[in-house]
């Protein structure tokens, strides 16, 4: 192919993603979930009607500033390296509050990357039970491989997993992230809260060999975590050392009264 060509063909589709890119406004106190959630006058009102949504590279997802939202946000799409999804707060300088409500983590990315997370508050230390005493647990949470779904022996702000391919691209940028405990039963449980949790999930009997990378986490204040801030973890490599998370970049954060 000729080299303008080629040249031109990638700005269309360049063109094309930034055209057609959606931004969506959520507000508790404002919005109810029968709007449509594509502009300032109609935000939809829940994470429940958010998670519902399918996202797309240039999307953002914004939260008005000062509310607070109940409940695990599934981020269900990806970014791509010029157009990453992008979650932040809008309507004040004031952050926006997500309150995880005893589920397993505020925010979930799962086999997602490309994502830019910013000026939100998280916490996440309220009952796994509801009040029938159901598990709060999200549609596909419930199955033996999902060990991750019940909030009750662990808990995160953040969760983001890689099992079916490799993720790359995660911006993080101005998060207060505190109060992060989980529910359990047996009191050796009650200090696993993590900030966020980056996992990796591996199979080597079937060459799958999973990584994560090109993650910038800045600007960020962690507290009252029972565990650490920030996890970093690998599973199913089985001793296997040459294959690492690399390209991790942690800058001007702090960290007061987290466990580990």
């Amino acid at each position: 192919m000729d080299t303008r060509k080629y040249i031109f063909l990638v700005y269309l589709l360049t063109s094309f993603v930034s055209i057609y890119a959606t931004t969506y406004f959520i507000s508790n106190s404002l919005g109810n979930d029968s709007n449509s959630g594509l502009s300032l006058q109609n935000p939809i009102k829940t994470i429940s009607r958010l998670n519902a949504f399918n996202f797309y590279p240039g999307d953002s997802i914004l939260f008005k500033s000062q509310d607070t939202f109940h409940g695990m946000f599934w981020l269900k799409g990806s970014g791509d390296l010029t157009h990453p999804i992008v979650v932040d707060t809008y309507g004040g300088i004031e952050k926006a509050i997500i309150n995880g409500d005893g589920y397993q983590s505020s925010i979930l990315l799962y086999n997602d990357d490309y994502i830019s997370i910013n000026n939100l508050e998280i916490f996440n230390y309220n009952s796994h039970l509801d009040s029938l005493g159901n598990i709060k647990l999200l549609p596909g949470f419930s199955g033996s491989s999902n060990t991750w779904g019940s909030g009750k022996n662990i808990r995160f702000g953040i969760k983001i997993v890689a099992s079916s391919r490799s993720l790359t691209g995660f911006s993080i940028n101005n998060l207060k992230i505190h109060d992060i405990y989980p529910s359990p039963v047996l009191s050796q449980n009650i200090h696993k809260g993590y900030g966020i949790k980056f996992e990796t999930q591996s199979d080597t009997i079937n060459s799958l060999l999973n990584i994560i990378s090109n993650v910038e986490i800045s600007h960020s204040y962690f507290s009252q975590t029972g565990h650490y801030g920030i996890w970093i973890k690998s599973i199913g490599l089985n001793n296997i050392d040459s294959v690492k998370n690399t390209d991790f970049q942690i800058l001007d954060c702090n960290f007061e009264n987290t466990g580990g």
